[in-house]
């Protein structure tokens, strides 16, 4: 197996990786791919510059062509997995932002005009500019 070949069988064996970590949502995990893919995904550039695709072999062609399906197969499903994540990650923020105030209760803290922390809580205060 040439280079190019086996760069790309690296970078689609962690996005592999990856997909499985994003699929459990385990996104720590999947987090920490993030400079192993971009390193391979160099690497893979690299070698694809250096490689001549007429010079290979049928069986090497063959091999580009399944990898290039793979890889197609994997970027794909890595995006539809991220952008799933993206949207639990939202739904769970948006649940502490309603939460967490009411748990607090008055006990959060509030800042002033000057960005200090306030006394105590501020009522609310309503002004009207009618003479």
């Amino acid at each position: 197996m040439n280079a190019a070949l086996r760069a790309g069988t690296e970078l689609a064996d962690l996005l592999a990786a990856e997909n499985a970590a994003l699929q459990a949502l385990a996104l720590s995990r999947a987090a920490t791919f993030a400079e192993r893919k971009a390193a391979a995904l160099s690497t893979f550039s690299a070698a694809l510059q250096t490689e001549s695709p007429e010079r290979w072999s049928a069986a090497e062609r063959a091999s580009a062509y399944a990898l290039n399906q793979r890889l197609a197969a994997l970027v794909e499903e890595n995006k539809r997995l991220l952008e799933h994540a993206i949207k639990v990650q939202n739904r769970i923020l948006e649940m502490l932002a309603r939460i967490v105030p009411r748990a607090l209760g008055n006990q959060a803290a509030c800042y002033g005009a000057r960005g200090r922390m306030a006394a105590a809580p501020m009522q609310p205060v309503a002004l009207s500019a009618r003479a």
